[in-house]
Formats: C-alpha cells, structure tokens, sequence
C-alpha cells in the first residue's frame, strides 16, 4: 500500500514465471516477494490494523470478509457476492472489470484495487471447464480438491498446469481492457503464487514460503496523466462478519474451511 500507484490490479494465486510467460502488457516487469503464500497472508500482512480512506477495494475474493479488513477502506464492493456465476461457482473476469470501471467513475478521486479471482482455481478456460469443478461441495461431497486430485495421481500435472495457465491467458485481454481505460499509474500484481507438487506441495498453503508460492509480478504501467487522490472519512457500514455465502464461495474456490 505504500507504493506509489492509482490503481492496483491483483491477479489472484498468479506466479511470477507463468505472468512472465504470458503476459501480453508492455511496461516494467519485475519479480516481487509477497507477504504470504496465501491470501488471508497477504490480506494480513498488507491491510489489517490499518485504514485506507484514500482507497477502494473492488474484488472477487471472499477472503476481504473472511479476513475482516473491508471496513479499513473508504468503501468496498463484494463481487462474489453480487457477480457470482454459478457455473463456472466463481467470478468471470469480465464481471470485474465492468464494476472496477463503474467504480472509478463514481469515486474519480481515489485509489482503486481491482481483485481478480483468476487465475486461481476454478479452470474457466475451455480446456479447464473441462476438468471437475465442484471444490468441497455439490452434489457429490466426497469430491477432492484440485489439488488433492493431483497430489493422489488422479489428474496428471501438465493438465492441470495447462488449465493454470489457460486461465490466465483468458483473463488478460480483460486486464489490457481495464488498464487502457483507467487513468493515472497502474500496476499489475499477484496476492501468491501456486505449486504444482515442487517439494511434495500443492496449490497454496498457509506459511509456507517456497518461491512457487511467494514470487509474484510487479508490472508497472504508465497510464497517462495521474488522477488526483484524495482521502475523505470512511463509508459509514455495518461491519460485515463471515456468514455461509462466505464458507460456500471459499468451497467452490477450492478453499478448506477453517
């Protein structure tokens, strides 16, 4: 938060070399350590016991409630909330763009981070859609995870590395729209990476700061003539706690529960 940008696009469980690989933006590219090899990590360690009048936070993970950090920023908005989409049991990329766009015209004078869900897990991209879908939940419960799936040999790595990176492949011509709409300096990031069974880990985990895990972009945009920010007293709100939609969405995202 203390770096010095209008708006900051976080690309959700995004490693730096699949960015690198595929990443279609031009500007400055520079590998980063996040904070945590998660989100709750990095949500902790860059937004609790701190407020942000200055800042909206527009995102698609559920986790900003999980967490109980949304009431730090001058206003939120709960994608997973209000764009679900029920079969793909996550929010589309396009979904994100069209509020973060909404939103910068309704708050012109402040920060923005735009949150995108991919591309973390659920697969959205024709090949990924292919693969199961269902997290913890519907109608089968003893479904695995993804990441249990493959760590059990039941789906071989390079599918599910190829749907990983499909998704992000299908989410950047919506990041290249969003960022050639806004104004001001923008910078492309990821909250943590993902593992793909490099020391015997898969997916995320919690403390555990393997580079697969904690090396994200920075990619750093120059958009034209910078808006001016201004910080003004915080949105009055009742202050949302976790409740089941937040425990169903974070099941279908492949999350278990704690």
């Amino acid at each position: 938060m203390d770096e010095d940008w209008d708006n900051l696009i976080i690309l959700d469980g995004c490693r730096y070399d699949t960015f690198a690989r595929h990443n279609t933006l031009e500007g400055d590219l520079i590998r980063v350590i996040s904070g945590g090899s998660s989100t709750p990590e990095f949500i902790h360690h860059n937004y609790v016991d701190r407020t942000f009048p200055d800042t909206v936070y527009v995102s698609a993970n559920p986790h900003i409630i999980r967490q109980e950090v949304s009431e730090n920023f001058f206003h939120d908005v709960q994608l997973w909330r209000e764009d679900w989409n029920d079969d793909l049991k996550t929010v589309r990329p396009e979904a994100v763009v069209e509020s973060a766009l909404d939103i910068v015209r309704k708050y012109p004078n402040k920060r923005l981070i735009i949150h995108f869900m991919q591309p973390h897990y659920p697969f959205i991209g024709p090949e990924g859609k292919q693969i199961e879908q269902q997290g913890l939940l519907g109608d089968d419960t003893k479904t695995l995870r993804i990441w249990d799936q493959l760590r059990h040999g039941q789906i071989d790595t390079a599918t599910v590395r190829r749907a990983y990176e499909e998704n992000l492949e299908v989410t950047m011509p919506h990041v290249e729209r969003l960022v050639e709409s806004l104004s001001g300096k923008s910078v492309v990031t990821g909250d943590h990476g993902n593992s793909f069974g490099r020391f015997g880990v898969y997916g995320h985990p919690h403390r555990l700061y393997l580079e697969d895990l904690v090396a994200v972009p920075w990619l750093t945009l120059s958009g034209g003539k910078r808006r001016e920010i201004t910080a003004g007293d915080i949105e009055q709100r009742e202050n949302e706690r976790p409740d089941d939609q937040v425990s169903d969405r974070l099941s279908h995202l492949g999350y278990l529960q704690e």
